[in-house]
């Protein structure tokens, strides 16, 4: 009899801790990209263009999004329920921006569609969540420019309106839609006009390049914070080299293209990448904004840059065929970016899973 009682006892203070345990996995948040987490509310600051936060058992709840003080009146984030594309829209300034989950949501998603460059936008969670472990995936890291940005792909707004980040849309980036196809996690280190040496309408060191700023957090060396090696990507995509071919903006005397200054920077580039993620499979790729000279420049320079590291094993080259952008600017339309994800997730899934 005794012995019952104890079992009884014992199952059934099993089942309170396997429910309170169930109940405290369920009302949790996680965050991918670039962010930053603070103690209070709790608070997430979303950095990087995709960089996200994400909330189970949302349903009921409501998130307050705020943009962090700068030069600019508002932000651009993206809402996704449940997995699917639910609104993009604005964050002001001043002002709090409240968004009540519908009930029976159980996941929601709030990403950044804007990027490092724009303010940050930060999202207050409500306190009952606690944060928890995101789900066991395969990640992969984009590092890269405009493109891998999502810039001018949403063209929902007409180009040439009030912002020059108004079609901005990382949700839809080329990165980001390939990652989901792959069922992976990502992340996108990425500033427009960011070159390997110089950027779109600047020389070398005139202004920072993506080797300077990769390494803050915030891609800027004006911001502390250091970007760690926590996420460790199983396979890192760079996708870098049309801001160093541009012509820039006509304003002022470009220089010619340094192609050798251009392989340096990029092998350097390379190791550190490599050094950094020392497991992860690395992606180099061409730039579907290049063609006719200056695409087979770039091919080139890919192939010597790839065959000069003693770790080329773990080094793929990746070339993007027949993409014709249509976005704002010359940049990948939302089509174009779908295009090249379908054209990259196959190399993708095969660096991942076999």
């Amino acid at each position: 009899m005794c012995i019952r009682v104890f079992l009884l006892l014992l199952l059934s203070l099993l089942s309170a801790c396997s429910t309170s345990q169930s109940l405290q996995e369920s009302f949790s948040f996680s965050t991918g990209g670039r962010v930053q987490i603070h103690p209070d509310g709790p608070l997430i600051e979303l950095i990087s263009a995709g960089s996200y936060v994400e909330l189970r058992s949302a349903g009921g709840n409501e998130l307050v999004l705020e943009l962090e003080e700068g030069h600019e009146k508002y932000g651009w984030y993206v809402l996704e329920l449940d997995g699917v594309y639910a609104e993009r829209d604005k964050v002001f300034l001043g002002a709090e921006k409240k968004l009540k989950v519908p009930k029976g949501v159980k996941t929601a998603r709030i990403y950044k569609a804007t990027e490092a460059s724009n303010a940050e936008i930060t999202v207050r969670v409500p306190k009952n969540f606690k944060m928890h472990a995101t789900p066991k995936k395969k990640k992969i890291e984009f590092i890269g420019d405009s493109i891998t940005s999502g810039m001018g792909n949403d063209t929902t707004i007409a180009c040439g309106s009030e912002n020059w980040y108004d079609q901005h849309n990382a949700y839809y980036s080329y990165a980001a839609i390939a990652a989901r196809m792959v069922g992976a996690d990502f992340l996108l280190s990425s500033v427009s006009g960011m070159g390997m040496y110089r950027n779109w309408n600047t020389e070398y060191r005139e202004e920072d390049s993506m080797p300077e700023v990769y390494q803050y957090l915030h891609l800027s060396r004006a911001k502390e914070g250091e970007f760690d090696n926590s996420f460790a990507p199983d396979v890192v995509v760079i996708a870098l080299g049309t801001n160093d071919l541009s012509r820039g903006d006509g304003s002022k005397f470009r220089k010619d293209f340094d192609y050798n200054h251009f392989v340096r920077r990029y092998r350097e580039f390379l190791e550190l990448v490599s050094k950094k993620y020392p497991l992860a499979e690395i992606v180099l790729s061409n730039s579907p904004m290049l063609h006719s000279k200056d695409s087979e420049l770039l091919q080139e320079a890919l192939n010597e840059v790839r065959a000069s590291v003693v770790f080329s094993s773990r080094v793929h080259l990746f070339r993007y065929e027949n993409i014709v952008p249509t976005g704002c600017g010359y940049h990948p339309s939302i089509v174009q970016d779908q295009q090249m994800a379908l054209q990259i997730s196959p190399l993708l899934n095969t660096l991942l899973y076999e």
